[in-house]
């Protein structure tokens, strides 16, 4: 078992290496929104490639007494998004693919509840715990805590993780985790 620092490290090294290796769209940027409601909005068109290699955004939003601050670092294959939440009321806030994705969760600090937001399980994450999944095409609905709390997300195109797992043995297991 690789511990939660080790993963973080490996996957960060490996996400700024590997954001823009060639990919299936050559001028497609992979993105994944951020709402209060389940529906997603319309691909930003403004969000090509083709000229400046990663694109680095930030992004504010509001949401009535909460607010949440994204830096994202968007990649053809990888787009990382740093996420500070300041949640006034409980809310849950949704993350919508554009594509199927593979999610590498990393919550920094605080606390949050995670579910696929057509499904009533929840799943907790605490502070400093990582996780791997296959998100596909499916919104994710998450309930920070009621403070502030800090999460880190990886999305990666499922290609492209397998990808990775070929050429890094230590990634192998992840690919064969997302894959199970």
């Amino acid at each position: 078992m690789i511990s939660c620092s080790s993963a973080v490290g490996i996957i960060s090294y490996l996400t700024v290496i590997h954001m823009n290796l060639e990919s299936t769209d050559q001028h497609s940027v992979l993105q994944v929104f951020l709402s209060d409601t389940p529906e997603a909005p319309k691909p930003n068109a403004k969000f090509n490639l083709s000229d400046q290699g990663t694109i680095v955004h930030f992004q504010e939003h509001i949401f009535g007494d909460s607010t949440v601050k994204c830096h994202y670092l968007y990649g053809k294959n990888i787009t990382g998004c740093f996420s500070g939440c300041f949640i006034v009321n409980e809310k849950e806030i949704y993350t919508i693919p554009a594509q199927p994705i593979v999610t590498f969760h990393i919550q920094v600090s605080g606390s949050c509840v995670a579910r696929f937001a057509n499904e009533q399980e929840q799943s907790p994450f605490a502070e400093r715990q990582c996780r791997l999944f296959w998100q596909n095409g499916h919104i994710m609905a998450y309930e920070p805590a009621e403070t502030e709390s800090d999460y880190l997300d990886f999305y990666i195109r499922p290609s492209h993780l397998r990808d990775m797992a070929d050429r890094y043995p230590i990634l192998r297991k992840f690919a064969m985790d997302v894959a199970t």
